[in-house]
């Protein structure tokens, strides 16, 4: 017999005929509604396209219980190519891990069938998708507050177990004079201890507070403000910095960090979110990895009339609450390089903190990133954070709100695809 002539229909009896041959590549297995009550799958519900994250091939376990009379099963997702399984001699059930190759992304079924059958014995709805990737980060523009503020963000973590929070911490916690030597010392064992409990990641937060910048060699500014000049540097645009200046400025922070046991920052924020092209290139020439200074500058709205605000639409506008990471370009940081690439991962800031928008704001920036819960047909960022030197009871409870309703898409919960990462993870998704 000529190999190439054999049909399928040839191949399904032969199957039949010899038990010992697999039919997996030529057959699916097709839905019908002759289900059997004591065939039972048992699966989740998401299965996800994680092997990014994870670092192997993505998978979807199955278990299936069955009678002692049925020693082998067929098993795939509709439309695929079915894997024959066998039951072991100590085991009560099947068990296999399917693999997901994301060629078909939304709502999928898991079919079961005889081995020498073609039709559905038992069936199991579960969603393919990948993954939402949330980030809660936080700008630390000053370590100016007591111990409530500490316990709200650890309330924080305590109410979600699965968060991890990035933290953008300043190198000007060590300058301040208006903190004591007691409460720095607590406060860096604090984000310390942070880090160790929960996973969290310590980036880099930078306003121009003098009382630092003045530690660097470089000129303290003040008058480039986009608030109002206060002498303190505070309010100072980051980007009014050169590019050398910037480098001495960040290479001193990494300095500070190191002699404080904060690690290597790869992370980074500027204040104000004033950062530019100059400051991204700045950022990559001290090694940092990420910046997350984008931001829909709509979210500022409350400043209108300020200069920030008007500074936020000439250098940010084209960012917007779906705006998802990418590698910026020289010419406009707003768009990905086309040849002229600043090697760093811009993250934009999507979802803004909680000091400027309400739960049912953030609630509805994650709607649009990821609508209804449904299945995402790539990796999505959701971005929110706060102020640790703000966040009081009331925005609190606004971020609270917002993160229970992340809780109930949680993928470790079997409710949906999302994810609590640190920012740096972000780089095995978007390079």
């Amino acid at each position: 017999m000529n190999r190439s002539h054999i049909s399928v229909k040839t191949i399904t009896h032969l199957c039949a005929a010899l038990p010992l041959l697999s039919c997996a590549r030529y057959q699916t297995l097709t839905e019908t509604s002759a289900t059997r009550a004591d065939v039972n799958i048992i699966a989740r519900k998401w299965a996800l396209l994680d092997s990014k994250l994870s670092g192997k091939p993505s998978t979807l376990q199955v278990n299936i219980t069955a009678p002692a009379s049925i020693n082998e099963l067929q098993v795939a997702l509709d439309g695929e190519k079915p894997v024959f399984v066998s039951r072991s001699a100590s085991s009560t059930q099947f068990s296999i891990n399917l693999p997901i190759d994301g060629t078909r992304i939304g709502a999928r079924k898991i079919l079961v069938a005889k081995k020498n059958s073609e039709s559905s014995i038992a069936v199991a709805n579960v969603n393919i998708s990948h993954p939402l990737l949330v980030v809660v980060s936080t700008d630390w523009d000053d370590s100016r507050f007591d111990h409530t503020f500490d316990q709200r963000m650890v309330n924080l973590h305590v109410n979600h177990p699965s968060l991890k929070v990035t933290h953008f911490f300043g190198p000007y916690h060590f300058t301040d004079p208006q903190v004591s030597q007691a409460r720095k010392n607590e406060l860096v064992a604090w984000v310390r201890q942070q880090r160790t409990t929960f996973g969290d990641e310590i980036g880099l937060h930078l306003h121009g507070w003098c009382h630092f910048i003045n530690t660097t060699g470089v000129p303290c500014r003040t008058k480039e403000t986009f608030y109002r000049d206060d002498g303190s540097g505070y309010t100072t645009i980051i980007a009014s910095y050169s590019r050398s200046e910037m480098t001495t400025i960040l290479q001193k922070s990494l300095e500070v960090f190191a002699a404080n046991n904060l690690g290597r920052p790869r992370s980074f924020r500027s204040g104000g979110w004033t950062a530019n092209a100059t400051t991204l290139q700045a950022l990559a020439d001290t090694g940092f990895e990420i910046d997350s200074s984008a931001v829909p500058p709509n979210f500022i709205s409350s400043w209108k009339g300020a200069p920030l605000y008007d500074w936020l639409v000439q250098n940010w506008t084209g960012i917007l609450p779906t705006s998802q990471p990418y590698i910026p370009s020289r010419n406009q940081p707003t768009k990905s390089a086309q040849g002229d690439a600043i090697p760093i991962l811009e993250v934009p800031d999507n979802g803004a903190l909680v000091d400027y928008m309400k739960a049912r704001d953030m609630i509805a920036v994650l709607e649009q990133n990821q609508p209804n819960n449904t299945p995402l047909a790539s990796p999505t960022l959701f971005q929110v954070g706060y102020h640790p030197p703000s966040f009081s009871t009331a925005f609190f409870n606004e971020l609270n709100t917002t993160l229970a309703v992340v809780d109930n898409r949680l993928y470790k919960n079997d409710t949906g695809p999302a994810i609590y990462v640190n920012i740096s993870e972000l780089k095995k998704f978007w390079k």
